[in-house]
């Protein structure tokens, strides 16, 4: 199952991003979200999405000017209790 996501690099002072990554979330880039990523696994292991999905965009990688969040459509949000603009 692919679980797609999109990375940005994020700026607190400005609230501008850049994409940096879009796709599984299994093939991040090196890195600060890679690493989150890794942890989540280990910690969470059968649950690591779930729990990705209950804290995105995750403050761990925000405080550090990053922003990882979901890629779903709408049918898939509305199932996790997300909303698509």
């Amino acid at each position: 199952m692919e679980r797609l996501v999109r990375l940005w690099e994020f700026d607190w002072h400005t609230r501008k991003r850049k994409l940096i990554y879009e796709g599984d979330i299994e093939g991040l880039p090196e890195g600060e979200a890679k690493e989150y990523w890794e942890e989540i696994k280990r910690y969470h292991k059968g649950l690591a999405w779930e729990y990705f999905l209950a804290k995105a965009p995750p403050d761990a990688l925000l405080y550090r000017g990053y922003a990882l969040e979901p890629v779903m459509d709408e049918e898939e949000a509305d199932g996790e209790g997300f909303s698509v603009d």
